[in-house]
């Protein structure tokens, strides 16, 4: 037996093989390019047979091809084949069409331009677009653009507005602008992780309606939006399609709610209640600012029974009380001094702010309707009050944390308070006890000799009771 000759002739036929299927894929992986206008599944569009799932697509100037069924396929997609003109792809209402690749809009210079128009809906499903040189005209009308790989959203006023967008797979990444849209989801039938990221402290995404972060009730679909370098998202709510998180990185950024909504997230950055009633579902934690209301609209935050912990200002951005504080526990729970705006009432307030001077500085009255708890930080009411109604009570309260400047209680008939007041170095409470009176009474502490006996404010009409010089 001749092995030199059996090994020659078993490579002969391994090489036969390779160039027959090297030459039948080549042969399907053919190039189609639609020079008649017409409807996809046309076999005159194409000058022969329809596009297949390995076909490098190209749409000439000029020319119009309608997507009018439901299983479109190609490889890439080129709207214009690098001639001055237009071409045009329009998609029918429910018609889809899947690219495996990119779809490219327009062409490589100037007056070579390309149209989608998805007025009447359809769904485009890709990896990624990218922006020729050409004008591009994009029509999302009541379309679906569907992402399927890692990309990177082209950075352009004319691709910045969209209908439906779904990031079913991979990453994608938004550009260094706005981008808007009618309805988002992250992830909605791919089994790993899709994202979000945003690009940058400048990259909006402006939903105006539904963000839905996984996918439909499976939880191997898993969404995620990246808000690591910041940036903004603006939406009405936002809705959990399963129970696999994380759904956010929070980041250095911000979220924007414009509707009645059941909020399934506990953590945010910066967190903003525009408009509608935000109910929690959970405890609720604020890295950055929390701020209720918007100009023109009003916004209210109604945690029920939940905590609330805040690591930044609190802000009403309307007069009205936009927290419904029910039987909640806010706590303020910085590093740094945090600001408290136009805000209404408190159920159960805590401090544990570790900054060394101030811990939280009143901008405009508050009300503690059950409970204030003092464990680090000093809170500077300025030239506003911490009012206590009844039978509020204060805990906890010592030199490293307590109230500096005036406090004031609302006794009806027989109650015991002490005022935890001080100077911000001090503790030095005062206490009333058992007043058979209804009554408001406020009290101040001043490290020093008091000389005017008769009114802590010159505005004030009612004589000081009391003054203690015993330290």
């Amino acid at each position: 037996m001749n092995l030199r000759h059996t090994y020659r002739y078993r490579l002969s036929m391994f090489f036969s093989v390779f160039v027959i299927v090297f030459y039948s894929l080549h042969i399907n992986a053919a190039n189609k390019t639609a020079s008649t206008s017409g409807n996809w599944n046309s076999t005159t569009t194409w000058g022969g047979s329809i596009p297949t799932a390995s076909d490098a697509v190209t749409i000439n100037k000029d020319i119009t091809v309608t997507v009018n069924v439901a299983n479109a396929v190609c490889a890439s997609l080129n709207i214009n084949n690098n001639k001055a003109g237009t071409a045009n792809i329009t998609f029918l209402a429910a018609s889809i069409l899947t690219v495996s690749g990119i779809v490219k809009l327009s062409g490589s210079s100037s007056g070579q331009n390309g149209t989608l128009n998805m007025s009447d809906g359809g769904t485009l499903i890709c990896n990624s677009f990218s922006l020729g040189s050409g004008t591009i005209v994009f029509n999302a009308g009541s379309g679906t653009i569907q992402l399927n790989a890692t990309n990177t959203l082209p950075q352009s006023a004319a691709f910045s507005s969209f209908n439906t967008l779904i990031i079913n797979s991979g990453t994608t990444t938004t550009p260094n602008s706005t981008i808007t849209c009618n309805s988002l989801q992250i992830n909605k039938n791919y089994s790993g992780t899709a994202k979000l990221v945003f690009n940058s402290n400048n990259a909006t995404v402006k939903v105006n309606g539904t963000v839905t972060i996984g996918g439909n009730g499976n939880n191997s679909y898993v969404g995620q939006i990246v808000m690591s370098l910041g940036g903004l998202l603006d939406c009405n709510n936002i809705v959990l399609g399963n129970s696999t998180g994380p759904y956010l990185t929070s980041g250095s950024g911000t979220i924007h709610l414009n509707a009645d909504n059941s909020l399934p997230l506990t953590i945010f950055n910066n967190l903003t209640i525009k408009k509608g009633t935000t109910t929690t579902t959970g405890p609720l934690t604020i890295w950055g600012k929390l701020t209720i209301g918007s100009a023109p609209g009003v916004g209210i935050l109604a945690p029920q029974t939940n905590i609330v912990t805040v690591k930044g200002d609190w802000d009403y951005v309307n007069t009205i009380n936009g927290f419904t504080e029910t039987n909640s526990t806010v706590i303020f729970n910085g590093s740094t001094t945090q600001t408290i705006r136009n805000a209404g009432t408190f159920y159960n307030l805590s401090i544990d702010n570790t900054n060394p001077g101030t811990a939280v500085f009143l901008e405009s009255n508050i009300t503690i309707k059950n409970n204030l708890t003092f464990i680090n930080g000093i809170i500077d009411t300025g030239n506003d009050t911490a009012f206590f109604e009844s039978p509020a009570l204060a805990t906890g309260a010592s030199n490293r944390s307590h109230i500096k400047g005036i406090a004031a209680k609302l006794t009806n008939g027989y109650e015991t308070f002490d005022f935890p007041i001080g100077d911000g170095f001090h503790y030095r409470p005062i206490g009333i006890i058992n007043p058979s009176a209804s009554n408001v009474w406020s009290a101040k502490y001043t490290h020093q000799a008091y000389i005017n006996t008769t009114s802590d404010k010159p505005s004030d009409t009612a004589l000081i009771n009391h003054i203690s010089k015993v330290e």
